[in-house]
């Protein structure tokens, strides 16, 4: 059973989770796919052609509007698939995407974090950081 919420678009399941209406996409999916790719609305409405453009803004006033408690989902769903890989061993290759779309979110998260306190560093730097960390060059 669905219960309707303050935004059009936005339905609970019956778990609690936020999804888009009419659709079985949970709002989480959306904004992970959002700071992972760094897609605009207009992105993420051309990689899901199903949605409208006005879903897809009332998920995202939804997750603005709920951010802290998204991202400790998020967050959450980090350590899971850390955990699961350490006790699986070798990982199955979902796994490993799903790990490094939830450390690049994080990576996201923390850049924005460092930009609200202040802290900048020069583009270079970061980009050289980021290459080293993810094993690629220019």
């Amino acid at each position: 059973m669905l219960t309707n919420t303050e935004y059009k678009y936005v339905q609970l399941n019956e778990r609690g989770a936020p999804i888009i209406a009419g659709t079985t996409m949970k709002v989480i999916e959306l904004v992970m796919a959002q700071i992972a790719y760094g897609w605009s609305a207009d992105e993420l409405q051309f990689q899901h052609p199903y949605l409208r453009m006005s879903q897809i803004y009332s998920a995202l006033a939804y997750y603005w509007d709920h951010k802290e408690e998204i991202d400790a989902e998020i967050e959450e769903s980090l350590q899971w698939a850390k955990q699961a890989k350490k006790e699986v061993g070798v990982s199955p290759v979902k796994l490993r995407q799903l790990i490094e779309q939830l450390e690049t979110i994080a990576d996201i998260q923390q850049g924005f974090k460092e930009l609200n306190a202040g802290q900048t560093r020069p583009l270079n730097q970061f980009v050289q950081e980021m290459q080293q960390k993810y094993g690629t060059s220019s």
